[in-house]
């Protein structure tokens, strides 16, 4: 994928060496919100990460993802085995693709490519800002 570069996102300090099992997301027309259970077993904690402005976003399932069929070699977790679940993108060719495409964007705006990935499905965000909470819950959290 060209001069792309995919570095682990780590919005919160010592997050475990896991995967993420699966994710849900909700868009209510103005919050992204994606949560989806980062630990394994009875005591499963969950992450759930809002956005509060996203200029686009894609939702993959499955091999769904071109970064499935491209061969890219993703940060892993620890032990190699699954992808690390929170990445940035760097020089991303999506957001290029999508500046170059609508007039009113500019490439310098500071935009940002952030994926959060599952076992079984990704979503990718085109931003300017942090999101606006990102929170480790013990359990499922209800859509708030």
């Amino acid at each position: 994928m060209g001069t792309e570069r995919y570095d682990r996102w780590e919005p919160i300090a010592g997050l475990a060496e896991q995967p993420v099992s699966h994710l849900v997301a909700r868009f209510d027309g103005e919050n992204l919100a994606v949560k989806g259970p980062y630990t394994f077993g009875p005591e499963s904690s969950w992450i759930e990460i809002t956005f509060d402005y996203a200029e686009a976003f894609k939702f993959y399932e499955e091999f769904s993802d071109p970064w499935m069929e491209s061969g890219v070699d993703l940060p892993r977790v620890e032990g190699g085995r699954w992808t690390w679940p929170l990445l940035e993108v760097i020089d991303s060719e999506w957001i290029a693709r999508i500046v170059e495409r609508n007039a009113g964007l500019r490439a310098d705006d500071g935009w940002r490519h952030l994926t959060v990935t599952s076992l079984n499905f990704s979503v990718h965000v085109m931003t300017k800002r942090d999101p606006l909470a990102v929170r480790l819950t013990a359990g499922e959290p209800s859509w708030r």
